[in-house]
């Protein structure tokens, strides 16, 4: 019965494609420059740079010489917004800080009640309301070390603009993270899976927003919301990217989406990331998000779904192992 359930979710995605799932997206063809190819039109494995430490921090952020034990991560309720806490004793990681305007309190008042003091560095993954709404009053509230975003340039974007000024008032160093690059950090690695080298076209920001594979001894976290085409070109270039916990993309709308010519199936990032929970940021919303069928997909293939809409804050302590 599970195999047959899990042949017909797969069925049923290949035929209604992207269109089926909530929010309807545009369709791009993947960069030239973003695929590995040999004479045979082969997609060869790609393997990533060397890690590269201080020249990429631009050595602004702290290290710790004795990294505490604990790794904790906090997928904060937001409502229809993603915000994420990573701590490992007191250096500290803020990804995303969006939902409302008014979540923006919400949040500082969570980071608060965790003792952060200051934040070593924070990421804003794409400029959207969802993910960036709440940003100005973590930047009004906290020092931050460094500001990582995805390097496009989107001027008129109102979160944009006023995040770029209090960025230049406050001399925060920025970095926009580029595919392959990789920082160890108080006993964290982080490997940035996306933007690519060549950026995609701006109608869907999804498709450049920050992709990070995040590792703590055998703990790991995929951390996405890119569409399954460059999902596909992720994976394919970086195979080993398996993990524990796995975000899924875009509050769970689909993630089957034509790239390259090429229909890429839910099931087959399922089937690499393997995850053993799978984290859902969700809150009210009009357009049907998450989709019962992207749920299933994490479910037949026996993860754990978790959602902020009815679990609250899912918050999970690990010592690198268990």
């Amino acid at each position: 019965m599970r195999r047959t359930v899990g042949i017909l979710f797969l069925v049923v995605i290949l035929v209604f494609g992207c269109t089926f799932f909530g929010e309807e997206k545009p369709q791009y063809q993947i960069p030239k420059d973003n695929i590995t190819q040999n004479e045979t039109n082969e997609t060869e494995e790609y393997l990533p740079p060397e890690p590269v430490n201080v020249t990429v921090m631009n050595e602004t952020i702290g290290y710790t010489e004795t990294p505490a034990e604990e790794i904790e991560v906090y997928f904060i309720n937001v409502g229809y917004g993603d915000c994420t806490l990573i701590k490992k004793g007191d250096f500290d990681i803020l990804i995303d800080a969006g939902g409302t305007e008014e979540q923006g309190e919400r949040i500082v008042e969570f980071l608060e009640n965790k003792e952060v003091d200051d934040l070593e560095l924070v990421i804003a993954t794409m400029y959207t309301k969802d993910h960036i709404a709440g940003m100005r009053n973590v930047f009004q509230r906290f020092k931050v070390e460094q500001y990582w975003d995805n390097g496009m340039d989107e001027k008129g974007n109102k979160y944009y603009d006023e995040l770029q000024e209090i960025i230049e008032l406050k001399n925060i160093p920025i970095k926009h993270p580029e595919f392959g690059e990789r920082v160890f950090l108080n006993g964290i690695s982080i490997t940035v899976l996306n933007p690519q080298k060549t950026k995609y076209p701006t109608g869907n920001p999804t498709l450049n927003s920050v992709t990070l594979h995040i590792v703590d001894r055998e703990f790991a976290l995929y951390m996405t919301d890119v569409e399954a085409g460059v999902q596909n070109t992720i994976l394919a270039n970086y195979p080993n990217i398996k993990s524990n916990i796995m975000k899924v993309p875009n509050h769970g709308a689909s993630t089957v989406a034509v790239g390259g010519g090429e229909m890429v199936t839910l099931f087959s990032i399922i089937d690499k990331v393997q995850p053993e929970k799978a984290v859902v940021f969700v809150g009210p919303n009009e357009l049907g998000m998450p989709n019962p069928t992207v749920l299933e997909a994490y479910k037949v293939r026996g993860a754990d779904v978790l959602r902020t809409d009815l679990n609250g804050t899912i918050e999970v302590i690990s010592d690198g192992y268990e």
